[in-house]
């Protein structure tokens, strides 16, 4: 499988794959992380006021969080139609759902969870991966493209102009292209090809 990891899918993809690597050809990543954020103050801050009691209070009666994810503060330049917002919202109807996504978050501020994911990267060191990551991304501010890069070095590092957090809404086409070439370029190969069977 080619696991796919934006937002909290990188560390919770890490943590539970990093037992079964054999069944994992390669990765993408964008957006996201696999390892402990102690270092990344700003990071490790922002969720820990974002899974407060207080917001989770906030985020229960107005489905902040699920709003927020279809907005240009996380896409960048591209908006969405009603239709695709509702994308986001619609799993969040029932107030008691809404909170889910940041127990996950509020997960990795764990120490136990943090030592794990610095362990569990390390399984994935000989995987290609594609890095592509929206330029107007806060976390390419932080430098995680560079990151994923030196932790995983067998890379393709791509930084999607004019986008945002989320790559595959802000510049789906980009995305797509980009993943395409990729996995062309890194398993099509005749050497390759000859161990994957095709369904």
């Amino acid at each position: 499988m080619i696991v796919w990891g934006n937002d909290g899918g990188g560390p919770t993809a890490t943590l539970a794959l990093a037992q079964q690597t054999d069944r994992v050809l390669g990765l993408v990543v964008g957006g996201t992380f696999g390892w402990s954020i102690k270092e990344y103050r700003s990071v490790a801050w922002t969720l820990r006021l974002v899974t407060s009691p207080l917001f989770r209070f906030i985020n229960r009666y107005t489905n902040f969080l699920a709003r927020s994810m279809g907005s240009k503060m996380a896409l960048g330049t591209r908006s969405l139609s009603k239709e695709e917002r509702e994308q986001y919202t619609r799993p969040f109807k029932k107030r008691n759902a809404r909170n889910r996504a940041l127990r996950l978050f509020a997960s990795f501020n764990d120490h136990a969870t943090q030592e794990e994911l610095d362990l569990a990267l390390l399984a994935f060191r000989e995987k290609p991966v594609l890095i592509q990551f929206g330029e107007g991304d806060p976390m390419t501010g932080q430098h995680w493209p560079e990151r994923w890069a030196k932790e995983l070095p067998n890379n393709r590092l791509i930084l999607i102009p004019r986008v945002k957090h989320f790559t595959f809404e802000g510049d789906p086409e980009a995305t797509v292209e980009n993943f395409l070439s990729w996995w062309a370029e890194t398993f099509m190969m005749p050497n390759f090809n000859a161990r994957v069977k095709v369904r």
